[in-house]
């Protein structure tokens, strides 16, 4: 374990916002775990920093797991099992298992950030989502002092949601993952996918053609995270009334779709429609080409700035729509 106290947080954040934390402490060995997590002031746990919003200043303690290490652990005619360390990068698991000739990843392909966030927001894309392919999650409970394994229902999947983000006291920490692959057929169906591999017949088709065009949609729409620093969607797509969505797709043709707990609408066609694509406010731009990301422009802006611009946004879609929109990234350190 090492420690580094009044650390720099520059690059363990993908906005690329100045921050400093009381301690920043490296985890490499889960023996470290029990003090690492001893710490009377607030103990946060970050990973790549893709999907964190954080302050100037971090009170308390960041918690960094360094384990790494992904391995098959069973093939069998139920599946692939892939055990995935939480410090992995998400996309280069991706590769892996398309390299080792093991489909079900391909849809969820170059989603920035650790393996160890993935369940955390249950992470999706182009008609997948984790739950789906997740077998369990193994954990160290901190009122519990001891390592366990959380089944795929243990870990309460919702829409970008899980036990693990509800848990205000960041009880579960996310150790590594056990993936079941290879069980589903191709999904394609997601309309500018479907378009994207047009011409291409269900019986040649491949993971990694899916792959291939999934990439090539996601670079096509976001910003290079290396060139235009965010976290991808501010806000969550917000699920609604059915009579409010039909109200909304009559009076601004909002793209709508059924879900069990209500129907869900496009909270980049609300933002969009309010005309705030494109602009920037202070160092924080709106990205042209998808509204839902805010883009770094500037070397000066904090994460203060960050959440006032996300604020208006967020007050504007209301006034206009009387849709709430649900922030999607976490803020860490002191508001005020």
């Amino acid at each position: 374990m090492k420690i580094f106290e009044n650390a720099d947080l520059l690059s363990h954040n993908s906005l690329r916002f100045q921050s400093n934390v009381d301690e920043l402490v490296v985890v490499e060995d889960y023996e470290d775990l029990a003090a690492a997590f001893d710490c009377a002031d607030p103990v946060h746990i970050l990973g790549e920093g893709t999907n964190s919003v954080l302050m100037p200043h971090v009170r308390g303690r960041v918690v960094e797991m360094a384990i790494r290490g992904i391995r098959v652990i069973h093939d069998s005619n139920q599946g692939v099992l892939v055990h995935v360390a939480a410090s992995e990068n998400w996309h280069e698991v991706v590769r892996y298992t398309l390299g080792q000739g093991i489909h079900g990843l391909e849809n969820l392909s170059l989603i920035p950030g650790s393996v160890g966030a993935a369940p955390y927001q249950n992470i999706g894309a182009y008609g997948v989502e984790l739950h789906e392919v997740l077998e369990s999650v193994q954990v160290y409970d901190r009122n519990q002092g001891d390592i366990k394994r959380l089944n795929n229902t243990d870990c309460q999947f919702g829409y970008r949601d899980s036990i693990f983000r509800r848990d205000s006291e960041n009880r579960y920490v996310i150790l590594n993952i056990t993936l079941r692959l290879g069980r589903h057929k191709l999904r394609t169906g997601y309309k500018d996918l479907e378009r994207s591999l047009k011409g291409v017949s269900d019986s040649s088709l491949t993971p990694v053609q899916v792959s291939e065009a999934v990439i090539r949609l996601r670079r096509r729409k976001l910003p290079s995270l290396k060139r235009f620093p965010n976290v991808g969607s501010v806000f969550k797509n917000p699920v609604i009334s059915r009579q409010h969505a039909m109200d909304l797709n009559r009076e601004i043709g909002v793209p709508m779709y059924s879900t069990p707990t209500g129907t869900k609408v496009s909270a980049a066609y609300l933002i969009d429609c309010s005309g705030w694509k494109g602009k920037q406010i202070s160092g924080i731009l709106i990205w042209p080409r998808q509204p839902l990301v805010f883009v770094n422009q500037s070397s000066k802006a904090t994460g203060i700035e960050f959440l006032q611009v996300a604020n208006q946004v967020r007050e504007d879609i209301y006034s206009k729509f009387q849709v709430p929109l649900e922030m999607e990234p976490v803020v860490l350190g002191d508001v005020n």
